[in-house]
């Protein structure tokens, strides 16, 4: 492996997560540019409305409470584009693999690549695109990889299509038993 591959350069942040006998095969991350391009499209709505309703804001009360909301929002955005940029994917021959590394906050979680997996992608901005893995029924466990429909996948990654045939082989070529 190259020390200039995309799987080298995530290797050390993946190694304390690999099992015995699991490999990276690819790793990536979520476009810092994508990530704030989603937020900007709330940014059009949230900071002319906190505009709008600033002078509602001084009069005080519960008048005061669209602007606050607005406010928040917009201010609440930014982090949460940046922490978009610090999550990290990768794939080995078993398991897909999902950390947040930086600001202060780390978490991690993984699925396995089952047999006959099949991944979906959605196009995003900046020539992007999700790579959703698997669609929870029921009682799925929610954290912060997994989206309210149960959803999770590789979010704002710029090789969705060639990592979608690389989950499809490996889910394909693994053996339950």
């Amino acid at each position: 492996m190259s020390k200039h591959s995309p799987v080298a350069a995530h290797a050390e942040r993946f190694a304390r997560h690999l099992r015995r006998h699991e490999s990276l095969i690819w790793a990536g991350r979520s476009s810092t540019c994508a990530s704030f391009r989603a937020y900007a499209r709330m940014w059009v709505v949230t900071l002319p409305a906190a505009l709008v309703t600033y002078p509602l804001a001084q009069s005080g009360g519960i008048a005061a409470m669209p602007f606050l909301v607005f406010t928040a929002l917009t201010v609440c955005a930014v982090p949460a584009a940046l922490i978009a940029g610090r999550t990290f994917y990768a794939l080995t021959q078993r398991r897909a693999l999902f950390v947040i590394d930086g600001f202060g906050l780390s978490a991690f979680t993984s699925i396995d690549l089952c047999h006959g997996l099949r991944p979906w992608i959605v196009p995003e901005s900046c020539g992007t695109a999700t790579l959703f893995l698997s669609r929870r029924a029921g009682n799925h466990r929610r954290d912060r990889f997994v989206d309210a429909d149960g959803n999770i996948g590789f979010r704002r990654i710029a090789d969705a299509d060639a990592v979608a045939f690389l989950v499809r082989e490996l889910s394909g070529a693994r053996s339950d038993g």
